[in-house]
Protein backbone atom coordinates (compact mmCIF):
# COMPACT_ATOMS: atom_id res chain seq x y z
CA UNK A 1 0.00 0.00 0.00
CA UNK A 2 3.07 2.41 0.64
CA UNK A 3 3.29 2.32 -3.16
CA UNK A 4 0.28 3.44 -3.73
CA UNK A 5 -0.29 5.93 -1.38
CA UNK A 6 3.03 7.90 -2.07
CA UNK A 7 1.92 8.11 -5.83
CA UNK A 8 -1.20 9.30 -5.27
CA UNK A 9 0.71 11.82 -2.69
CA UNK A 10 2.61 13.11 -5.33
CA UNK A 11 0.04 14.33 -7.42
CA UNK A 12 -2.45 17.55 -5.84
CA UNK A 13 -5.91 16.30 -7.20
CA UNK A 14 -4.92 12.64 -5.43
CA UNK A 15 -3.13 13.95 -2.84
CA UNK A 16 -5.16 13.94 0.26
CA UNK A 17 -6.56 10.07 -0.84
CA UNK A 18 -2.86 9.33 -0.64
CA UNK A 19 -2.58 10.71 2.88
CA UNK A 20 -5.44 9.08 3.97
CA UNK A 21 -4.98 5.64 2.55
CA UNK A 22 -1.03 5.91 4.39
CA UNK A 23 -2.69 6.76 7.80
CA UNK A 24 -4.82 4.16 7.41
CA UNK A 25 -1.94 1.65 6.32
CA UNK A 26 -0.35 2.84 9.49
CA UNK A 27 -2.74 2.49 11.65
CA UNK A 28 -3.19 -1.53 10.98
CA UNK A 29 -6.41 -0.44 8.97
CA UNK A 30 -5.71 -3.00 5.93
CA UNK A 31 -4.57 -5.99 8.23
CA UNK A 32 -7.88 -7.59 7.98
CA UNK A 33 -7.66 -7.59 3.87
CA UNK A 34 -3.65 -9.24 4.25
CA UNK A 35 -4.99 -12.05 6.80
CA UNK A 36 -7.77 -12.58 4.19
CA UNK A 37 -4.72 -12.61 0.87
CA UNK A 38 -2.89 -15.17 3.80
CA UNK A 39 -5.66 -17.76 4.10
CA UNK A 40 -6.34 -17.83 0.07
CA UNK A 41 -2.86 -18.49 -0.19
CA UNK A 42 -2.94 -21.28 2.05
CA UNK A 43 -6.32 -22.46 0.88
CA UNK A 44 -5.00 -22.51 -3.09
CA UNK A 45 -1.37 -24.37 -2.39
CA UNK A 46 -3.37 -27.22 -0.13
CA UNK A 47 -6.14 -27.45 -2.67
CA UNK A 48 -5.69 -25.57 -5.84
CA UNK A 49 -8.86 -23.74 -4.94
CA UNK A 50 -10.15 -20.69 -3.99
CA UNK A 51 -13.47 -19.51 -1.88
CA UNK A 52 -15.41 -16.71 -3.46
CA UNK A 53 -17.81 -14.67 -1.86
CA UNK A 54 -21.32 -15.61 -1.87
CA UNK A 55 -23.52 -13.13 -4.14
CA UNK A 56 -25.97 -11.12 -2.60
CA UNK A 57 -25.23 -12.77 0.95
CA UNK A 58 -25.34 -16.29 0.09
CA UNK A 59 -23.18 -19.03 0.97
CA UNK A 60 -19.11 -18.68 -0.15
CA UNK A 61 -18.30 -20.11 -3.52
CA UNK A 62 -15.37 -23.09 -3.74
CA UNK A 63 -13.56 -22.57 -6.96
CA UNK A 64 -10.73 -25.31 -8.55
CA UNK A 65 -7.96 -23.64 -10.44
CA UNK A 66 -5.59 -26.04 -10.70
CA UNK A 67 -5.28 -30.08 -10.22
Amino acid sequence: MSLTSSTLTVFGATASIGIGIGLIAMGGGFDGFYNHLDKQQVLYENTGGIMLPGLFGGPPTYIQLKK
